[in-house]
């Protein structure tokens, strides 16, 4: 499935990854991997339709998002390129280096 990561630690980094597994290891991987964090308590926040969570560091502090094409419980199922959101033209931080979604 189709993972984007939006404003992603104290540099604001984007980027779209395709992950098999949604488990917060594998999360958090992908995370340190793009080097957007380096804490030790890295939280997710799900909201109830499981295609959107809120990234926390040290249980309170808000420090970007991760949008999920198909969310949580499609996750087994094909992905859904129309259910990702386009955060290119974003009004706050202008991102040009993310692309579009899949038309």
């Amino acid at each position: 499935m189709t993972v984007t990561f939006h404003n992603v630690g104290s540099h604001k980094k984007n980027w779209i990854a395709n992950m098999s597994n949604l488990a917060d290891r594998e999360l958090i991987k992908q995370i340190r991997r793009h080097g957007a964090l380096m804490s030790r308590d890295i939280d997710f926040v799900w909201n109830e339709d499981g295609d959107e969570a809120n990234i926390f560091v040290g249980m309170f502090r808000n420090v970007g998002k991760i949008l999920v094409c198909g969310g949580i419980r499609a996750s087994f199922g094909p992905a859904q390129p129309e259910k990702l959101r386009d955060l290119s033209e974003s009004p706050k931080h202008p991102s040009p280096n993310l692309p579009a979604a899949p038309e």
